[in-house]
């Protein structure tokens, strides 16, 4: 019994220690070093296990990397994403976390889902969050940025920049929750994450154009159920 509780003690601490990573650069001997630092003394081998026990249940996803300029799958330094972010709310709360990850996250769930083979782009010495392959073998690469807003630019530069090292002529662009409107820069594409999420969103103007996307309601007791019956009528509305 010490023995099984212990597994479960790590397997917790593994799963607690990728729902804080998503969307960053993570290897097993990440996870190894961590978990020994922490008293759970395991080596790679065993890291790997409980990583990949976690994707085969579909816990969480693995995004590998891919060689932009060299056009090759890399076999290192991976990202792992989230199949549910309710759970790593439930887990961690939801002040944990870096809004962009997980923006990313909700981006990267989307792209699986509209059925693409998804990578993490490495460009020279910058990343790219996605690279986007559908089933006839055209490419989009996308970056993902809560907002592109900095008092010098240089988050507005950042993220371009990694998108103008691409040498080829497939589609670019940025997603972000400014609320900007659709623009075009150097041929990369700038949209807002919300209208792209929207199957309409390439209609002119976009979906979400001077839409309501959110209620809210606070109150107690009886009235607080009749405020959420309330909302729940305007959405179905």
């Amino acid at each position: 019994m010490i023995v099984k509780t212990n597994y479960l003690e790590i397997l917790k601490s593994v799963a607690n220690y990728m729902l804080d990573n998503i969307g960053n650069i993570l290897s097993t001997n990440n996870v190894a070093n961590t978990m020994t630092s922490n008293g759970r003394n395991i080596n790679v081998r065993i890291a790997l296990k409980y990583i990949e026990g976690l994707i085969e249940s579909f816990f969480f996803y693995r995004a590998n990397r891919y060689d932009i300029k060299g056009k090759q799958y890399l076999k290192t330094c991976e990202k792992y994403y989230v199949s549910d972010l309710g759970l790593r709310y439930f887990i961690l709360g939801r002040n944990v976390g870096n809004h962009g990850h997980i923006l990313e996250n909700v981006v990267y769930l989307e792209l699986i889902r509209r059925g693409y083979d998804v990578y993490v782009g490495k460009i020279c010495e910058y990343d790219v969050d996605f690279v986007e392959i559908n089933n006839n073998g055209k490419i989009m690469y996308i970056q993902v940025c809560d907002t592109l807003k900095s008092g010098d630019n240089s988050t507005y530069e950042r993220e371009l920049n990694s998108l103008r090292k691409i040498n080829d002529n497939y589609s670019k662009m940025i997603l972000t929750m400014d609320k900007i409107p659709f623009s075009n820069e150097e041929g990369i594409i700038v949209k807002n994450a919300l209208d792209w999420l929207e199957l309409t969103a390439q209609n002119n103007p976009a979906y979400l154009t001077n839409k309501v996307v959110g209620l809210g309601c606070w109150s107690g007791g009886h009235q607080a159920m009749q405020g959420i019956q309330a909302m729940d009528n305007v959405a179905r509305a």
